[in-house]
């Protein structure tokens, strides 16, 4: 994927009428730290918020406490569960203690919000539990819930947790 700043004109690089850079991608940031610091670093030189938008698995303490040296303000971690099993059906990874855990730590330095996609008739109790235990456990004031959207790479193994064919009503978020 090209490095850029999305939405920003790469000839006339003015930043003045923006409050906020998200470092983000179709992926995971955290496979490249190094790149995330110096996007980080830049953001902060224009004076922007800074905020990054991961999956949890690759941060730690060493990265949270260097994240926060360097300004970073916002920190959003993906999270659909509240359980290893539930986690581990949608992520296809065992990865729900370490992700959960760096939420907690990363939630004591930062405004960190947890993003979260809403699976109709799979995963309703389970973000119910999730923000139960994220309001007992830590200092996340909020999270984001996104309704699911199907798209052909995802399908397939979509069917095996849920109808497809009745995924991404607006009406099932709200009903949330």
């Amino acid at each position: 994927m090209k490095e850029g700043i999305y939405g920003i004109d790469p000839k006339n690089p003015d930043t003045k009428n923006y409050t906020a850079i998200t470092i983000s991608q179709y992926g995971e940031p955290l496979l490249y730290p190094e790149k995330v610091k110096r996007a980080i670093e830049f953001t902060k030189s224009l004076n922007l918020r800074c905020d990054l938008q991961t999956n949890g698995v690759n941060l730690d303490k060493d990265l949270i406490k260097e994240f926060k040296d360097l300004g970073l303000d916002i920190l959003m971690v993906s999270l659909s569960a509240s359980t290893p099993e539930t986690h581990e059906r949608i992520t296809g990874s065992k990865t729900f203690e370490r992700v959960l855990e760096n939420i907690k730590i990363a939630s004591k330095y930062f405004y960190t919000i947890v993003r979260s996609v809403y699976i109709p008739g799979f995963n309703r109790e389970e973000l119910i539990e999730l923000s139960e235990i994220l309001s007992r456990e830590s200092k996340v004031k909020e999270i984001m819930v996104h309704h699911l959207i199907v798209h052909r790479g995802n399908r397939d193994r979509l069917e095996g947790i849920c109808n497809v064919d009745s995924v991404g009503r607006v009406r099932d978020l709200l009903l949330l």
